[in-house]
């Protein structure tokens, strides 16, 4: 090995020590937040979720977050969902997470946040995760938000989806009633609502959604919204 070989393998490990260094830096000989993760039991509260891992423990705040989505209890639908609206850096990180939950424990929290007036990054994704989560309990909450006229796009388009995801037929009557009225919505927003309406009355399937989505392939449509319509038609819809 020459001397020159030496001192380029020297420097690498110093620059690799220093970035690491850097990555790890709340304190220079520990890193508490890594620490304290790698002791504490599964968090069961927000608190306890607060107190593993503070505002700023960025080296451990995707894992943490990720962690938190595949637990998916009540405590951790609530930290996620506060890191969704408060946390400029994580926040939308800790929405997308919201939004993958599958945890029928934590249905009832889900509907309590997609109804309440916050934040739409919130509601929006805690409506998401009851597609997957949630069940006829939940079926008249997302069918009011998705009927909604005057909740926010995104929080009824995805209360409309979750509803084709439940399955429930019961939801029909509001997503057909919601279809009419945004019919009268010439605006991009309008058709987007549709689109996800559609989408829906096609996942549910019953003869009142089929009767639905034919009358509405009968109305003046723009080219994407009718290839929606007529593939919710389609003997096979999936989301």
């Amino acid at each position: 090995m020459t001397r020159r070989t030496t001192l380029i393998g020297t420097i690498v490990l110093v620059v690799g020590a220093v970035a690491l260094w850097a990555r790890h830096s709340s304190s220079p000989m520990v890193n508490e937040p890594l620490v304290r993760s790698a002791q504490l039991a599964t968090p069961t509260t927000v608190e306890a979720w607060r107190a593993a891992y503070p505002s700023g423990d960025r080296p451990v705040g995707r894992e943490a977050i990720e962690r938190a989505r595949s637990v998916g209890d009540a405590a951790a639908v609530r930290w996620l969902a506060e890191l969704a609206a408060g946390d400029s850096q994580v926040g939308a990180v800790a929405g997308a997470a919201l939004g993958g939950i599958a945890s029928p424990g934590a249905a009832a929290t889900l509907a309590e946040l997609a109804a309440a007036d916050g934040p739409v990054i919130v509601r929006a994704n805690a409506a998401r995760a009851l597609g997957r989560s949630g069940g006829a309990e939940q079926v008249g909450t997302l069918a009011t938000i998705a009927a909604g006229d005057g909740e926010p796009l995104r929080v009824r388009q995805e209360a409309s989806l979750a509803l084709g995801q439940i399955g429930d037929g019961t939801a029909t009557p509001a997503l057909a009633a919601a279809l009419v009225r945004a019919e009268t919505d010439l605006s991009a927003e309008g058709e987007q609502l549709r689109i996800s309406l559609v989408q829906a009355l096609g996942a549910l399937g019953t003869p009142a959604a089929r009767s639905a989505l034919v009358r509405h392939v009968e109305q003046t449509l723009s080219p994407t919204e009718r290839a929606f319509t007529q593939r919710a038609l389609s003997p096979r819809v999936q989301r």
